[in-house]
């Protein structure tokens, strides 16, 4: 599709002329006779992974038709176009690591990822002499940077060919070209599912080796479908079903993760990327109340969330803090029943201090303590030293003399080390600890 843009608008005007043999040559004026295309570029630790194809006849072939010098030509236009209005979108996309440089466009993400793009002639293109494992990704960009910028002249003849209200400003006529942009935002998902998934898996594990019971998690995503998305977008305005789909594809993106803690502590977590203003990822988190009514969910009144957590940071925050008095509440419940066992055991304790010996939660949620003798205190916190989550259950006991204090502490994490190793459940923990007091 060509151009509208004049720049390049005259590139089209290549007159016809005669050749000495009377064949019709194409003068292809500042083109150069030489063939232009967008590669595109990965790398990954500063490897190169991918690259795109270049696809051009060679215009210096004395048996290329003029069919081809002239599709040649327009397909050269495209690309100058293309690299023209990439150039003009990374000016806007510094802070997302998107560096310019006189022959090629940057993009660096995470774990060393990095999108070279450059527009390149068949005499600067070196090919890779093997096949790479991502050529496919890399072909799979280029090709939607072009898709985009068909959409983006579509919409431009779209807006010009509707009038617009004498009250408005042409200023807001404009429709902005995000080419770039897209590309990173479905990058940054990507990152996004990772970074969620690796870190809950890791702290599900972790708190199956203190066997807590129907710990689990499961991801969410939805696969796009096209028709869907079609008949969706359609309903806002006159306009054909390709821009409707890319309308459709442009929409936000999101995934979810369905945690289960224990039996009845549930929760939701919704990931979504915004194109604009923005291009980052926002979470969500949604408590779900239990279907069984005798195991509440304790989180909707102990740790309920905010509304927006605008990193995984944020988040992991939340989800530290959640499952610490999600374990606090269950092992509360499992310490008043041992403990009224050891009452029913000890009778003399249990006349004397009838009620005492239950146990209480602090204020901060996360620990348990008793105040009779002996004095017992446990705590509990998820810590998460270099990305990994741990659970860690810290007790201590007094005598009744406060001559001196026994003080432990288990860590469970995902790689069976600490106290999984050594064969040690949140339980057994529990019960040692009620003993204490019955010995």
């Amino acid at each position: 599709m060509l151009t509208a843009n004049p720049e390049f608008r005259d590139l089209s005007l290549a007159p016809m002329r005669q050749g000495k043999d009377g064949s019709v040559e194409l003068d292809l004026g500042v083109l150069g006779g030489q063939a232009q295309r967008l590669v595109v570029t990965l790398e990954r630790d500063g490897k190169i992974v991918g690259m795109s194809s270049f696809d051009a006849a060679n215009l210096n072939d004395p048996a290329t038709s003029l069919a081809a010098h002239v599709l040649e030509a327009r397909n050269t236009i495209f690309a100058r176009e293309l690299w023209h209005e990439l150039q003009m979108e990374s000016r806007s996309l510094l802070s997302y690591d998107v560096k310019q440089y006189e022959t090629a466009i940057v993009y660096t993400g995470k774990h060393g990822f990095q999108i070279k793009l450059e527009l390149l002639s068949p005499s600067t293109f070196l090919p890779s002499e093997e096949a790479l494992p991502e050529n496919l990704l890399a072909e799979s960009i280029q090709i939607t940077l072009s898709l985009l910028l068909e959409h983006y002249h579509r919409q431009q003849e779209s807006l010009r060919s509707r009038p617009a209200p004498p009250s408005q400003p042409r200023s807001q006529a404009q429709v902005t070209c995000y080419l770039l942009r897209p590309i990173i935002a479905r990058i940054i998902q990507m990152d996004a599912i990772e970074e969620c998934t690796r870190y809950i898996g890791k702290l599900v594990q972790s708190l199956k080796h203190s066997k807590i019971a129907e710990t689990k998690f499961e991801l969410v995503t939805i696969p796009v479908a096209v028709a869907e998305v079609v008949k969706a977008t359609q309903g806002s305005g006159p306009i054909s079903p390709t821009q409707a789909l890319f309308q459709g594809l442009l929409q936000p993106p999101w995934f979810a993760i369905d945690l289960t803690i224990m039996p009845g502590h549930r929760m939701s977590i919704l990931g979504q990327t915004y194109l604009t203003p923005v291009t980052t990822t926002l979470y969500q988190v949604n408590l779900r109340a239990s279907p069984q009514a005798e195991i509440p969910n304790t989180l909707i009144d102990a740790c309920p969330p905010s509304r927006d957590y605008p990193s995984f940071k944020d988040l992991r925050e939340y989800l530290n803090r959640a499952v610490s008095c999600a374990v606090t509440n269950y092992s509360h419940k499992m310490l008043e029943q041992l403990e009224r066992k050891g009452q029913e055991k000890d009778l003399q304790v249990a006349d004397d201090a009838g009620q005492g010996h239950l146990w209480q939660k602090s204020v901060i949620g996360t620990s348990l303590f008793t105040s009779v003798a002996p004095r017992r205190n446990i705590r509990f916190e998820v810590a998460c030293p270099e990305g990994n989550p741990q659970l860690v259950v810290s007790t201590r006991v007094s005598l009744p003399d406060g001559s001196s204090t026994s003080m432990a502490e288990h860590i469970w994490q995902s790689a069976r080390s600490g106290a999984s190793a050594r064969g040690i459940i949140l339980p057994s923990v529990l019960s040692e600890l009620v003993k204490r007091a019955y010995r």
